[in-house]
């Protein structure tokens, strides 16, 4: 099973965007099996108390995004700008 054959809880995610974009959430890694996942949201979706978010929080890893705060500097070339990047990247 993959992620988009989550049916109905794929079509939550997407359409309450959720994450931000609709490509994060086929980037998410399970943290068990796909089929309890979608066993567990089923029986929970209806609930008065169910979360959407928390519970794709406790069931999947989410991207990691790594230049939500990165600021171009126009006055540097782009050649420059990415050799900069892949040079700080690598610190880590």
């Amino acid at each position: 099973m993959e992620i988009f054959h989550l049916g109905p809880l794929f079509e939550e995610v997407q359409m309450s965007n959720l994450l931000g974009d609709g490509k994060a959430f086929p980037d998410c890694l399970p943290k068990r099996p796909l089929e309890e996942i979608n066993t567990d949201y089923l029986q929970k979706k209806e609930s008065s108390d169910f979360n959407l978010k928390l519970f794709v929080e406790n069931n999947f890893e989410l991207p990691k995004t790594y230049s939500a705060d990165y600021k171009s500097d126009p006055t540097k070339s782009a050649e420059l700008s990415v050799r900069e990047q892949l040079e700080s990247s690598k610190q880590f």
